[in-house]
């Protein structure tokens, strides 16, 4: 059990680490047009 429980944390470390870079490109994708429309609008 305890093999297994140290497995989960691995792949439970592996889905954060591969989601947080997939997060960033999606919250900079989000935040790029709120930036880029007030500088375009004036």
């Amino acid at each position: 059990m305890f093999l297994l429980y140290e497995y989960d944390i691995f792949w439970a470390f592996l889905l954060i680490s591969s989601i947080i870079p997939i997060l960033a490109f999606l919250i900079s994708g989000v935040l790029a047009p709120i930036r880029k429309g007030p500088e375009k609008l004036s």
